[in-house]
């Protein structure tokens, strides 16, 4: 069965040309599927302006690799937790983050959290810590 739908097309152009050089440690750089950089900051910004998402909000990403997505949420005062399945990305990913520590804390930022686990098993995995990240961060 086939459904056709009539929904817009909308093409976001440039989601591919933000680089990540000087935001993430340069061994970051292996990871082989990092976030678009231009992608990432688009959603973000996109969800902020519909009102679907506000500093202060807590966001969840299951394929946390490097850290890349909770660098952006950060920088935007939106709370964040990643999980990483390999502990390679996971201990960069957490250099990744330290590499921005002290601006966030200055400008009252949360520190977003890496945790290493299984995300298919994602509620337990990140429970206590959601918890503790949601009360151990300020919000924006």
């Amino acid at each position: 069965m086939t459904l056709a739908v009539d929904a817009p097309v909308v093409t976001w152009h440039g989601a591919y040309d933000a680089s990540w050089k000087g935001l993430i440690c340069d061994q970051a750089f292996s990871h082989p599927a990092k976030m678009a950089r231009g992608l990432v900051v688009r959603i973000f910004d996109e969800l902020i302006a519909m009102g679907a998402l506000k500093p202060g909000d807590v966001v969840v990403d299951c394929f946390g690799g490097v850290g890349t997505t909770c660098i952006e949420a950060s920088s935007r005062g939106i709370r964040s937790v990643a999980v990483e399945l390999e502990e390679k990305f996971c201990v960069l990913a957490r250099a990744n983050i330290e590499l921005h520590r002290r601006t966030w804390e200055a400008m009252g930022r949360p520190i977003p959290v890496m945790v290493q686990g299984d995300s298919r098993q994602l509620r337990a995995v990140i429970g206590p810590t959601l918890a503790a990240a949601v009360v151990a961060s300020p919000p924006f």
